[in-house]
């Protein structure tokens, strides 16, 4: 009897010792089903670091000059070899190597001039002549159809006497503060008469930054002994479009009390006004007939002026005679 409890006891040790030592099998683990389309949306932390804002351009700062790339120039009424060179800083020589079909003796109105600006890589340095200092608008710009951008700053004329040969150089900005580009702006006019205010206007073409900040310095104004006395304006008539972008002018220009037979050309220049005051647009009209009939009482005139950007709010007219 003994035996058999002794065989039953150890049957059992050898089922429990079998359980324990049996291996044990690890579920699979289940795989998600992906769904197509959907993302999970997340956010970026926000920026640890604060963006540099770019300094605001003063008439305190230097203004840069034109890098070495050559322009061009077209030639005006009045012009000369050495006021053209004193007005770009450069010399009739170096004008006159860049130009060999030039004669430095005939200077034939509207062709266009290469205009030399020094040495490669260099900036040029100012203009040899001190300019008297007048005061400058802030530049006001406006960007063009084709993607350009036009670029006014009006300068003021506080002197006692005419000046002549007066230029700005305008620079733009770019986001990171470094200069994109540079253009010299010319009045519209040679002689800017004492207590009178002129636009000097210049042109980038494209592509232009997307963000940039303008800074405009005064380049060349000598004194004149040049007579200008502005003609007078007669029957002048203007009117506007509906959302005055556009003006239509049209007037006489008075030569009763003037020897029209001393002169070949009269420019009439009319320039656009916004509600602020600064210039939205600018248009030159030159006459095209015979000034030298003696009996020539007036020369009349039409053109139409295109604003920039803002409505037109006020037209100014100068005129000027050669």
């Amino acid at each position: 009897m003994k035996r058999k409890y002794t065989f039953f006891a150890l049957l059992l040790v050898s089922a429990f010792l079998s359980l324990n030592c049996s291996p044990q099998l690890t579920p699979s683990p289940q795989v998600p089903t992906a769904t197509r389309g959907q993302l999970t949306p997340f956010t970026l932390p926000p920026p640890t670091q604060t963006p540099t804002l770019i300094p605001i351009v003063t008439s305190t700062q230097e203004a840069l000059l034109p890098t070495s790339t050559p322009f061009t120039y077209k030639i005006q009424k009045g012009d000369t070899l050495y006021g053209i060179a004193l007005r770009f800083d450069t010399t009739v020589d170096e004008i006159m190597a860049a130009n060999p079909e030039l004669s430095s003796n005939i200077l034939s109105i509207g062709n266009t001039l290469v205009i030399p600006s020094g040495e490669e890589g260099l900036v040029p340095d100012l203009p040899t002549a001190t300019p008297i200092p007048l005061p400058l608008s802030d530049p006001v710009c406006y960007p063009a159809t084709e993607g350009g951008l036009w670029c006014f700053v009006t300068v003021f004329n506080e002197q006692d006497t005419l000046l002549e040969n007066i230029s700005a150089v305008i620079n733009l900005y770019d986001k990171t503060g470094e200069i994109a580009a540079s253009k010299i702006a010319l009045p519209p006019i040679n002689i800017l008469n004492k207590g009178n205010q002129i636009p000097l206007s210049a042109y980038f073409p494209p592509p232009m930054p997307e963000t940039y900040r303008v800074f405009a310095s005064l380049l060349t104004a000598l004194p004149s002994t040049v007579e200008a006395k502005p003609l007078p304006i007669e029957d002048q008539d203007i009117s506007y479009t509906e959302d005055r972008q556009l003006a239509r002018i049209t007037g006489k220009v008075n030569l009763e009390n003037v020897d029209q037979t001393a002169f070949q050309e009269i420019w009439v220049i009319g320039i656009a006004i916004d509600e602020k005051g600064e210039v939205a647009g600018m248009r030159k009209w030159i006459s095209d007939q015979d000034l030298s009939a003696p009996d020539l009482q007036s020369v009349s005139f039409q053109f139409n002026l295109y604003s920039l950007g803002p409505p037109i709010a006020d037209i100014k007219l100068i005129t000027e005679h050669y």
